[in-house]
């Protein structure tokens, strides 16, 4: 049976990575993305035609509008998703009482994942474990795994330094790994 012991510190910059790979990476901000650019365009059709009534030449003018709208409307409310996305998501995890930031012990099995958080402080000590079969897929970036459990949006952070290799064969024998 594999066992692997893990012992680590989150830090801000491992915040901000889990905060730029959940925004690429998780179910839900996927379908934020979509549901803000299907909103972006919706407004944009929305508005271009009274615009294009003002300005005369029918529907040529509006058109033209729609046109312009869809192309750049999409990437201008994207980039200002993203920024507004990671900001919140970066605040949110750095909170004091979300207790990310700290020392990590996590043991990863054949059968499951157990993190335990703040293990040397009994007052804000925090334990978690999932069975693999409530974990959906993993992401990495460096020598950080991310490992979603998308029904419970929740992502554990992993550091793997001298056993990168070793949790990174656990992984993928467990669980679909998702790129950027």
């Amino acid at each position: 049976m594999t066992k692997i012991e893990l012992s680590y510190n989150i830090n801000e910059e491992d915040i901000q990575s889990l905060a730029n790979n959940y925004y690429e990476n998780s179910s839900k901000a996927k379908k934020a993305k979509k549901w803000t650019v299907l909103s972006v365009l919706l407004i944009s059709l929305i508005i271009s035609y009274p615009i294009s009534l003002i300005i005369g030449d029918g529907i040529y003018v509006y058109l033209l509008l729609v046109l312009i709208c869809f192309i750049t409307t999409p990437v201008l409310a994207l980039k200002e998703h993203r920024k507004d996305a990671l900001k919140n998501t970066y605040k949110r995890l750095t909170k004091d009482n979300t207790g990310l930031l700290g020392d990590y012990r996590t043991t990863l099995s054949d059968n499951d994942i157990h993190v335990k958080v703040h293990p040397n402080d009994q007052k804000k000590e925090k334990n978690m474990a999932s069975n693999w079969g409530n974990v959906d897929y993993y992401s990495k970036e460096d020598n950080c795994f991310f490992i979603y459990a998308d029904s419970i949006d929740f992502v554990y952070p992993v550091k793997a330094d001298e056993q990168y290799e070793d949790v990174n064969q656990l992984l993928k024998n467990k669980l679909p790994y998702r790129k950027k």
